[in-house]
Formats: structure tokens, C-alpha cells, sequence
């Protein structure tokens, strides 16, 4: 007879209160996290993390209903390849961290809206990034990003990208077909060329 796999139980509010406050240093903020109609008693919508030791509690990973994590300024070396359970999140900010990297999983965020990893120390972009259709908002300046996923602007709804202060030389074609973006800064960085930009007559910043 096989067996029945059970389903992982997620975790409730209490649990993760308990779970975060057993972190040496680490707070949690509720204050955005009311009750709602598609949110109900017991289920986070929006995560604000605060740690002293840079690790992140396994309970966050759990909260699937979540639809932002900030690990803002918490000095992360790492961002855990969990973050891809976290299937409802629309906006997610790690910036001023320690990240080197970002973990591939990121791609498989589809609800993904806006990605804030600025002033890190990155030298690229998960490539998934460039399949997510509702990425509306990239923010990676202060990085040491040397390139961006290539078709990164094709697929997505990018209405804003800042990547001031990198080491980009080039930027991918497919940002040609960016049609949606209003706020571009592009600034310190090393280009040499840049592709067509006849398409982003909506540009105001540039």
C-alpha cells in the first residue's frame, strides 16, 4: 500500500511570532498586515524583518499567502533558494544587504511586481527574471551588475528600471521592446552602445 503524503501544515501567526522572537535580535512588523477579505485572520500578507544575526527564520519561507518580504538592511551574505515557496509575493525587497547573488528561484515568483536588490553586491540578475510577465519595477542600483537578463523588457511589464552606479557595458536588445517604461536611469555605468529606443516614447526619466 503507498503511502499518503500529508500536506505541510502552514504555519499560523502565533507560531511565527514565537519562531521569529526565538531569533536572538530579530523583530517582526504585523503593522501592515490587517485582516482583509483575501487575506484572513491567521494568514501574513506582508512581511517586515528585521535581524541581527542575518539569518531568516524557516517560518518566513512558510508564509505562502505573503505578498511582500522586506529583509531591508539586515547585512544577508545569502538569500535562501526558499524564497521561491513564497508564490504570491508581488513585491520583495533586499536591498543595502551583503547578496553576491540572487537565488535562480526568483524566476519562478509569477506574481512578482517589483524587485528592490539595490546596493548589494550583485554581478547579475537571476535570467528567469526576464520570463516574469507582471515585473513591473526593477530597482539594482549601487551593484556591480555586468550585465542584465538577457530578455529582460520582452516578456514583462517593466515600467521602471534603475541601474544607476554599475559596471553594465551593454544592455540586452530586447529592452528595445520595453514599450511600458516611464522612469529609466541608466546612469554611471559603462555603455558603449545602446539598443533602439524608439519604442519607449513613454519615458519621462531618462
Amino acid at each position: 500500500m503507498g503511502c499518503i503524503q500529508s500536506k505541510p501544515s502552514v504555519p499560523t501567526v502565533e507560531s511565527i511570532i514565537a519562531d521569529v522572537h526565538s531569533h536572538k535580535g530579530a523583530t517582526l512588523d504585523l503593522s501592515s498586515a490587517p485582516a482583509t477579505a483575501d487575506a484572513p485572520a491567521g494568514k501574513l500578507k506582508e512581511l517586515d524583518l528585521a535581524l541581527d544575526n542575518g539569518k531568516v527564520p524557516d517560518s518566513a519561507w512558510a508564509c505562502v499567502s505573503a505578498t511582500s518580504l522586506s529583509l531591508k538592511a539586515n547585512g544577508l551574505p545569502a538569500l535562501s533558494p526558499k524564497i521561491a515557496q513564497l508564490s504570491n509575493l508581488r513585491t520583495l525587497d533586499v536591498s543595502e544587504n551583503a547578496l553576491s547573488a540572487l537565488p535562480e528561484g526568483l524566476g519562478a515568483l509569477e506574481a512578482l511586481e517589483t524587485l528592490d536588490c539595490s546596493e548589494n553586491h550583485l554581478e547579475k540578475l537571476p535570467d528567469g527574471l526576464a520570463s516574469l510577465k507582471k515585473l513591473r519595477c526593477v530597482l539594482a542600483y549601487v551593484n556591480g551588475l555586468k550585465a542584465l537578463p538577457e530578455g529582460l523588457g520582452a516578456g514583462n511589464a517593466l515600467v521602471e528600471l534603475n541601474v544607476y552606479n554599475n559596471k553594465l557595458t551593454k544592455l540586452p536588445v530586447s529592452l528595445k521592446d520595453a514599450a511600458a517604461l516611464e522612469r529609466v536611469n541608466l546612469g554611471s555605468n559603462k555603455l558603449k552602445t545602446l539598443p533602439s529606443l524608439d519604442q519607449w516614447t513613454n519615458v519621462e526619466e531618462l
